[in-house]
Formats: C-alpha cells, structure tokens, sequence
C-alpha cells in the first residue's frame, strides 16, 4: 500500500551570503534575505511533486518525520482515475461519485429506443483508491475536462426492404424493328433484413447484414424488341392494288401523323393520320366486302375493315359513326362513316390502315 511521504524542510546556514532552504540534501531555494525564510509556501509546494503517493522517493525511512510536520501537510482518502491506462489525476471519493454520475448522465443521452441495444464509453476507465496528499486531490471537473467522453451504443434490428425486379429483353417477329413491347410487367419483391448497428454519439458508424429473409420474390420485367420489318410496295404490288380513291375530300383534311416511327416516343405507327372536322365524310377507298365494322377494343374505337382483291385491306379507325354493315359488299366511293375521336385518339382524325398480305404499308403508296 502506498503511503504519503513527507518531506523535513530544513532552514539552514549555507556557505552563501544568507538561507537556504533544503529538501533532503538538494537545496531548493536560495535565500539573499534571512527574512524570506518565514515563506515556505513556494517550498511546500515543489515538495509536493518530490513526496507523494507511491513517489520514488518514499523510502518508508522517515516515517518519523510524518510526526514533526503533521500541521503541514495533510492526506486524503481517494481514487486515481485512469483512462486507457493512463492517469488523469486523482480525485475525492465525492469527485468519484460525481464523476460517476456525469459518464451515466452522459450514456443516458445516447441510449437507443431498440429493447437489444447496449451503450458503454469507448474508452475504459478505473479507478485505484489510494490515500493522497490533499493538495494532489482535483476536481470531478478537472478530470472531465481531460476526457473525449465517446458513447458507443450498439444493436439489432430488422428492416422491411424491397427487391428490385430485372428488365429482360426478347426479340419478336410480330412487333416492328426498334418498337418495344412490355409483354409482362416488373413487380418488386420483399425482404426482411436483419442489420446490426453501431452508433457512436448518436451517428451511425456501420450497419451489416446479418440475415436476409425473402418475404415475395420479385417478378421480372418482359420487353419484347420487334424485329419484324415494315413492307414496303413494289411496283408490281401497286399495279395489282388498281385504282384507288382517296377516302376523304381533298380539300378538308391534312396528314397530321405519317406512317413508320415516331420521333416523341419511338413506337411504330402503321397507318396513317388525317386530321379533319369532327363529321366529314369518310369513303371506301376500293370495292371489297366489309369484313369487320363495329367497336375495336385496342384503342381504334369505332373501326371499318374492307377486304379487297389481290391481298389488300384497308381500315378506318376513332369513327364518328359507322354507315356500312359488316358482310355487305361495297364499292369505292361508298361513305363508310364520318370521322371522329372514338377510342386511344387525341382530337378528331380519321387513322388509315392498309395492309398487304397481311403486313402493314404505308398508305402514301397507294394514294400519294
């Protein structure tokens, strides 16, 4: 057990003009003047870091002078308190309990709502009790404000996550080159995951995986990328086709989409688009017989299909109304109907479909 040494201060003649004033035999002040001798605060002081607790130069040899100088020097019962093995100072047994205090006060700031987590210091500190010298002893204060008091707090907890669904391509013979098709549509799934967490002061320093639990797996995302080649007419093919007439008046109508890709979104238009007055007449373009006349449900609305000789037909989409009764035969210039808005349409227009074959063409090539 340590104990506190300590030291005889000795007044005494020296060979200089004066005192000196000697702790053991080192002399630790000179004195010009006899009448300083009476000040020994200064002295006392320096003795302290010569005879403290556990000082190298306690030899348990003087106990005998502890008796002499009891009136000036008194001891303390305490702790020294360590941090990461490195002394900070010592303290009172009330400056421990006040110190106690302030680190639990301080890791109650930084517990978590979480029922598993757990906060310590990151740093370790103990405490040696000890008897020391009353002027060695600090504040609780002193000793806090030689610290980085870090609060690590750390623990479990699980989180509902989505998973992303991937996008697969496929080719398609039956869409056009460049169009994209989305054939089955992209669901996410659910995950539970299981994270532990460590925060330092209240700021998250990692977070790791621990266990994943697939709740729904994700479904994939199906885009279906045409191949099929538009057909264009040969000459051949429009000699064959005859005389064809123009299926509206000349003068009341304008082309307001062309046939093939479009530039805004990149999809296949295979007809194409006349935008007139909401009524106008609309006519068969050849003599053929009227394969289909009613409501088109993938957006053509109120639809005429004619089927004509040599592989030809042609189509008339959004209808205001329709005048010609599937089965019926009908000849060019009949009207079939007055143009409209009816089904996927944006304003009032008259969308003209020709196929070849079966095969969609540009309706230009027949009637320019």
């Amino acid at each position: 057990m340590c104990a506190v040494i300590v030291a005889a201060l000795t007044v005494a003649a020296s060979t200089f003009e004066g005192n000196g004033a000697y702790i053991g035999n080192a002399v630790e002040k000179y004195c010009p003047d006899v009448s300083q001798v009476t000040n020994l605060s200064e002295i006392v002081v320096k003795a302290q870091s010569y005879y403290s607790t556990c000082s190298p130069y306690s030899t348990g040899e003087d106990d005998s002078v502890l008796a002499q100088n009891d009136s000036l020097y008194k001891t303390e019962k305490g702790y020294s308190v360590y941090v990461n093995d490195e002394i900070l100072g010592n303290v009172s047994e009330k400056g421990k309990v006040n110190l106690e205090k302030h680190i639990e006060e301080f890791l109650s700031s930084y517990k978590s709502d979480e029922k598993n987590a757990k906060t310590v210091l990151t740093d370790k500190i103990e405490y040696a009790r000890g008897t020391f010298d009353s002027l060695s002893i600090v504040s609780s204060q002193e000793i806090l404000a030689q610290m980085e008091l870090e609060a690590k707090t750390t623990y479990t907890t699980t989180c509902s996550e989505e998973i992303p669904f991937e996008v697969v391509y496929e080719n398609s013979d039956q869409i056009f080159t460049d169009c994209r098709v989305v054939s089955t549509e992209g669901k996410a799934g659910q995950k539970n995951v299981v994270y532990t967490v460590s925060e330092i002061n209240g700021e998250v320093v990692s977070k790791t995986a621990e266990k994943e639990t697939v709740v729904a797996d994700a479904v994939n995302q199906v885009v279906l990328v045409g191949t099929k080649q538009p057909v264009t007419l040969s000459a051949e093919d429009i000699e064959k086709a005859g005389d064809y007439v123009f299926p509206l008046s000349g003068q009341s109508c304008y082309i307001s989409s062309d046939f093939g890709y479009r530039e805004f979104d990149g999809s296949f238009h295979n007809g194409t688009d006349y935008a007139a007055d909401e009524g106008t007449e609309v006519y068969c373009a050849a003599d053929g017989v009227v394969t289909f006349a009613g409501w088109d449900d993938t957006g053509y609305g109120n639809y005429v299909v004619v089927t004509h000789e040599n592989g030809y037909k042609t189509g008339y989409a959004h209808l205001s109304s329709i005048s010609a009764e599937e089965g019926k035969k009908i000849s060019a210039g009949d009207i079939i109907g007055g143009v409209g808005s009816t089904g996927y349409s944006t304003g009032n227009h008259l969308h003209l479909n020709v196929f070849y074959n079966g095969e969609s063409v540009d309706p230009q090539e027949l009637f320019g």
